[in-house]
């Protein structure tokens, strides 16, 4: 399988310094994240300068969903999406609002990407042509070995772990004594369904898994 370990992926203070990590603690990871335009700082003021047309991605729960017809009789949506920090104004058009209608619910946890929307005496509004829930973003499988050793003696159960249960979350390797990380390439990555982390918990130890 591609991605193996080697004693020349290990860890150094000299260099190779990205395979020096430290293993996240299992348990729930908390993935609400924070609302946020790709933004520009003003270096006088330190305020966030937004731009009209600017190109942005905002994450965070969708509220206050409103239905309207366009001139041209289509429907579209008018929303609002918040997170901890603050809430924002969106406008899902008709295109981006057939094709995502059954994700656009009430509460749901969302990344919209589109374009900033100023208008004098107003917030701005995001004008949104791609919705993404947050599950549907690739997460990080985290599987810790305790060494070197450990991971060739199960390396043959990862193969099959990984073979039978293939997906678009990237698998992590994690040898703990001697400081390796891996990341398995992106064609062989795993669907991180609940029953497949579980199944992942049974072969390699429960407290060797991490699910980010």
């Amino acid at each position: 399988m591609a991605g193996q370990l080697s004693l020349f992926d290990l860890a150094d203070d000299a260099g190779k310094k990205e395979f020096s990590v430290s293993y996240p603690e299992v348990g729930e990871y908390d993935r609400d994240l924070k609302l946020s335009f790709e933004k520009e700082v003003d270096e006088d003021t330190g305020e966030t300068v937004v731009r009209d047309r600017q190109h942005a991605v905002i994450g965070g729960l969708l509220r206050n969903l409103k239905t309207r017809y366009t001139k041209k009789n289509e429907l579209m949506l008018n929303a609002v999406l918040e997170d901890l920090t603050g809430s924002c104004e969106v406008l899902i058009w008709p295109k981006a609002y057939e094709e995502n209608r059954d994700k656009l619910q009430e509460d749901a946890k969302l990344f919209l990407e589109g374009n900033v929307r100023l208008q004098e005496d107003r917030d701005a509004v995001l004008a949104v042509d791609k919705v993404i829930l947050f599950d549907d973003m690739p997460r990080n499988l985290w599987i810790r070995f305790a060494s070197l050793e450990e991971y060739e003696e199960k390396k043959e159960a990862l193969d099959r772990f990984v073979d039978e249960h293939g997906g678009q979350d990237q698998v992590i390797v994690y040898v703990a004594k001697e400081k390796a990380m891996k990341r398995l390439p992106s064609g062989q990555g795993v669907r991180a369904s609940e029953e497949n982390v579980a199944l992942a918990g049974t072969l390699f130890g429960s407290r060797n898994v991490s699910l980010q």
